[in-house]
């Protein structure tokens, strides 16, 4: 036998509910039918033509009626859903307006806002490599520890706690960077009117930084070179472009792109740190190193999942090569400074062709100058960036070298 439907397209009833009503109600061949609980005024049951059953409730707040969804049979028992209604009624009659209140509380949790950051405001307006490590400290940091907290109840000791907390883990640089992006964070908060005021204003950088002079000597760059071997691709000849293409930041090198390779030119297509496009010379050596290397579907050079994205996981593969090159206190980034000392040291480059080679602008050059020099001394760079390959060649073949001055 069919089950009975109502042909009609809106059935209103007041009935007392039970579980065997509720349970045995028919759907409606089009149309609702809603049902009003006799035993609290206000709440109810409707479904529509598709048989779904929804518990309501209908409250008045503030001379306005509303109506609140409370959940889907069976999902939410009879008994669990007249309960809730019992409550959003009361909050009613006290002036609070339950749903708007919910909408509002889940608005002003940290986790949506700083979620909200990163697309309107970091990923917009910040550099790609600035972006990166904005979403890194907001995503791995601020939301594990405020994410379920309404933003306006963060307050300057939360702020001290979590920076604390890094300090003592011997991470002071990585407490300072935290601060300047939940900084920013807060600030963006403030003028969305999510905060009246920034609970980080006023907190000062809590560990004192100092400038790293890291530079490898002779030796150490041979066996560090000698040591990436047996890393093999990605990260070995990852780490040699590093050092023949004149200290290229390692942000830059992990998202070279063969569409960038331009015959003796790596022109970087993506945004780099200072914002410009750069051109970097490619010496016989360089060359020879990326004419070994696999090509695969995707655009990068380096990569551990067939080109579709850059390398990644330093940190790992740095502890393998310590052990391999018995070369300590060191890091990735100070191979720039490295190569930039070498530059000047051993083949007596002007501070301006080094800066040219490495994308800087610590300003060698300064005043009218900087702004309407514009000369790119493309020869110099080639000349300079041959120099350093023959010397480095030398170096990593534990022969006699001897500085060159042009």
């Amino acid at each position: 036998m069919l089950p009975i439907r109502y042909p009609i397209d809106l059935i209103e009833m007041k009935k007392k509910l039970t579980e065997r009503f509720v349970k045995n109600l028919k759907a409606p061949i089009n149309g609702r039918i809603e049902v009003f609980d006799l035993v609290l005024p206000g709440f109810g049951i409707r479904m529509g033509s598709s048989g779904r059953l929804a518990f309501f409730v209908m409250y008045r707040v503030h001379g306005k009626q509303r109506r609140k969804t409370l959940g889907l049979y069976p999902a939410l028992s009879l008994a669990e859903a007249r309960t809730e209604a019992g409550a959003v009624i009361k909050l009613a009659g006290a002036g609070i307006d339950p749903k708007l209140d919910a909408l509002k509380k889940t608005k002003e949790q940290f986790e949506p806002i700083a979620k909200e950051f990163l697309e309107r405001y970091a990923k917009v307006h910040q550099k790609p490599v600035t972006y990166t490590g904005t979403k890194r400290y907001v995503e791995k940091h601020l939301i594990p520890a405020w994410g379920h907290r309404p933003i306006s109840d963060l307050t300057r000791a939360d702020v001290h706690l979590l920076l604390d907390e890094m300090v003592d883990a011997g991470k002071g640089t990585t407490a300072n960077r935290l601060l300047a992006a939940m900084s920013k964070l807060f600030n963006w908060s403030l003028e969305r009117g999510y905060l009246e005021a920034s609970p980080a204003f006023g907190v000062k950088s809590p560990a004192k930084e100092v400038s790293r002079n890291r530079v490898l000597s002779l030796d150490e760059i041979r066996a560090i070179w000698n040591a990436s071997d047996s890393l093999g691709y990605p990260f070995g000849p990852w780490l040699k472009i590093m050092f023949l293409t004149g200290g290229q930041r390692e942000s830059d090198v992990s998202r070279m792109q063969w569409s960038e390779i331009h015959g003796n030119w790596w022109q970087m297509e993506q945004p780099t740190k200072s914002d410009s496009v750069h051109r970097v010379p490619l010496s016989a050596m360089a060359l020879e190193i990326l004419d070994t290397l696999p090509r695969f579907e995707g655009p990068y050079v380096f990569s551990t999942r067939a080109g579709l994205v850059p390398v990644s996981g330093f940190s790992k593969i740095k502890k393998r090569l310590d052990e391999k090159s018995k070369v300590s206190d060191w890091w990735f980034h100070d191979v720039r400074r490295t190569v930039a000392t070498g530059f000047g040291e051993h083949l007596g480059k002007h501070p301006y062709i080094i800066e040219r080679i490495q994308n800087r602008r610590s300003g060698t050059i300064k005043g009218v100058m900087a702004v309407y020099n514009r000369a790119t001394y493309e020869t110099e760079t080639v000349e300079a960036m041959s120099e350093w390959a023959i010397f480095l060649k030398g170096v990593i073949s534990d022969k006699k070298v001897v500085a060159i001055h042009g």
